[in-house]
């Protein structure tokens, strides 16, 4: 939710009125600390979202799989330290990405009449190759849980149908908490579903020529 939130607040404050230029506290500018921070810092963002939900998928495909382990082994501390991981992670792997070398990070005007952020050719060649390895992987991986526990909580079914399935707690053979399991994976899973329009994206840079790959990731902020 955090994560959620401070994405939420960039684009809405940063990214939107910086792109459509709805007010002019962005000025055009060439090889300058500040559009570095703020490209930076959306991506750090993004690949934070990104590992988050995934983490998301693996808490609850281990409820469905490791049930008598899962609450023991999802203690707060790890919850705490795998929450600072997302951030940590990109972070030291974007850090030298981003600060060595000069990669003349820039304000340039856009056609529509808003601004945008640009770096070389090379390092946004690079940049997009990083969105789409971390941006795959964690989609399909988040996939391929979601399908295995909506298939076990597809089974936990009870045969007759026409026992109200909400009113009771646990099924027989079943080591879940059926209604309160049943809303937690509609919740995360819907929130996951979000993110296949960036896995659509992906797919369309993977397929387009190499000279267009940064006009294509401006689409995105």
């Amino acid at each position: 939710a955090i994560t959620d939130v401070l994405m939420f607040l960039y684009v809405e404050f940063i990214a939107r009125p910086r792109k459509y230029r709805i007010h002019n506290l962005f000025e055009v500018v060439t090889d300058h600390w500040f559009p570095q921070f703020l490209y930076f810092f959306q991506t750090l963002v993004k690949n934070a979202m990104f590992l988050g939900y995934t983490v998301v998928a693996i808490n609850r495909c281990s409820e469905i799989f490791r049930f008598r382990n899962h609450f023991k082994f999802w203690c707060p501390s790890l919850i705490f330290a795998i929450y600072i991981s997302e951030w940590l992670a990109p972070s030291v792997i974007l850090g030298p990405l981003f600060y060595l070398g000069n990669n003349n990070f820039s304000m340039v005007p856009s056609p529509i009449g808003g601004i945008l952020i640009r770096a070389n050719p090379e390092f946004m060649k690079l940049d997009a190759l990083q969105d789409i390895i971390i941006s795959t992987a964690c989609f399909l991986l988040s996939s391929v849980l979601y399908l295995l526990t909506f298939i076990h909580l597809i089974q936990q079914l009870p045969k007759n149908m026409s026992v109200p399935y909400f009113t009771f707690r646990k099924t027989r053979n079943s080591k879940l908490n059926t209604p309160t399991d049943l809303i937690i994976f509609k919740c995360a899973f819907f929130s996951f579903v979000l993110f296949t329009p960036n896995f659509a994206k992906t797919i369309v840079l993977c397929k387009k020529k190499r000279d267009n790959v940064s006009t294509m990731m401006s689409t995105m902020f």
